[in-house]
């Protein structure tokens, strides 16, 4: 990553599952991986909190199943994104301890220190 001036804000690429992304609940946790401009659900706070040095420039949502059954075309399709918008950080979830969305953050982000570097 090149160092940025005082001015810059760090470009973020956020990941959350269909429930947290607005899609829909348990019904709509077949749906593959899709990207929105921006923010969205708790994207919104990250936003604030990085208080104008960072802001999240698109949101990866993917279903629950659809990650643990496609595993690897999901995380080629998300750190190949993370890759394209020139994102200088990568944040998956929060997943409230939650079984299949929790363990697909946690391969998300292992995965992103090797991979997208």
């Amino acid at each position: 990553m090149e160092p940025r001036g005082e001015d810059s804000v760090f470009k973020i690429v956020h990941y959350l599952n269909q429930f947290f992304g607005q899609i829909g609940g348990e019904e709509k946790a077949s749906v593959g991986v899709s990207f929105r401009g921006g923010a969205v659900g708790s994207g919104a706070l990250l936003d604030k909190l990085f208080l104008h040095k960072g802001s999240v420039v698109q949101t990866v949502i993917c279903g629950d199943n659809f990650f643990a059954e496609h595993t690897a075309e999901a995380i080629a399709l998300i750190l190949d994104r993370v890759r394209a918008v020139g994102a200088d950080l990568f944040i998956a979830g929060p997943a409230f301890k939650a079984g299949r969305y929790g363990v697909a953050c946690g391969r998300l982000c292992a995965e992103s220190t090797t991979r997208w570097a």
